[in-house]
């Protein structure tokens, strides 16, 4: 065999086996956490950096655990949990301050989010308008699915990029840096979703309801949303990560029942997904 045919073969076998160094150099963690309502809560920027630090540091909790800022890695809840409301609750209570101290007053419910790390190693870099995320759960109707595409992206305090610098310096982007911007490792707070009791209802916000009926509201959405599991998945070149939400069905007290049913509790059946928060 000639020089030229051996060297020949040898570049055939290597392309073979060869992997994309997207593939081998980057790696997509998913978190799953239980996070104040983006929509509203006067807590959510405090958990938005306790997030970021928890997550790009590989903890699994960060923050007082006394205030509603708290980040906590978390896939076990029960249905009255993951709620958000136009009426001030937390963690499936109504009246959050009585229940958990002043600084959950104002508290609006919670939401299951999808906290995401990207990294890359080996000099690879990746831009995060090549990611996307998909979503569904497991109840028949799917009812807190949904996905998004692919860019355009920018970057924010709660999606930061970093660029480790061969000077040992790193460049932070989380300031509306496009995101065309190649980095090597993405730090997001994530996409997620709840359902939304009270939807349907001629008056949603539930002015003039007294904590009972607000806590009747929770109470019975929670029964109506049984159990499930919610899961989250991002991609981007080729590689994807994942992480599932379990969510166990509450029991159900006859006084509950009762109350549901003596209040009728309408919009129970039309319950309302909240749109995730995207991009």
């Amino acid at each position: 065999m000639s020089s030229a045919l051996k060297f020949s073969l040898c570049l055939t076998i290597l392309a073979i086996f060869a992997v994309p160094a997207a593939h081998g150099d980057i790696t997509v963690t998913v978190t799953t956490s239980l996070a104040p309502n983006a929509y509203g809560s006067p807590s959510w920027s405090g958990y938005v950096s306790n997030a970021i630090y928890a997550l790009e540091n590989g903890l699994s909790s960060y923050g007082d655990p006394n205030l509603p800022t708290y980040y906590s890695d978390n896939s076990d809840l029960y249905a009255n949990q993951p709620l958000v409301t136009s009426f001030n609750s937390w963690m499936g209570y109504a009246d959050p301050g009585a229940e958990f101290g002043a600084a959950f007053a104002d508290e609006l419910g919670n939401r299951m989010h999808f906290g995401l790390l990207i990294t890359a190693t080996h000099g690879e870099t990746f831009n995060i308008d090549d990611l996307s995320f998909t979503s569904s759960s497991s109840d028949p109707s799917d009812g807190l699915g949904f996905s998004w595409g692919t860019g355009p992206w920018t970057y924010a305090p709660e999606r930061v990029g970093l660029i480790h610098n061969p000077d040992g310096s790193v460049t932070v982007l989380d300031n509306g840096e496009d995101g065309i911007t190649p980095v090597d490792e993405f730090i997001y707070v994530g996409s997620g979703n709840a359902y939304w009791p009270l939807e349907g209802a001629a008056d949603p916000s539930c002015t003039g309801c007294s904590t009972a009926q607000m806590q009747a509201a929770i109470d019975a959405e929670a029964i109506a949303d049984g159990g499930y599991t919610y899961t989250g998945t991002y991609s981007i070149d080729g590689v994807s990560g994942s992480a599932t939400f379990d969510v166990s069905a509450v029991p159900e007290p006859s006084a509950i029942v009762l109350l549901a049913s003596v209040l009728g509790m309408v919009g129970i059946s039309l319950r309302r997904r909240l749109a995730g928060t995207g991009k």
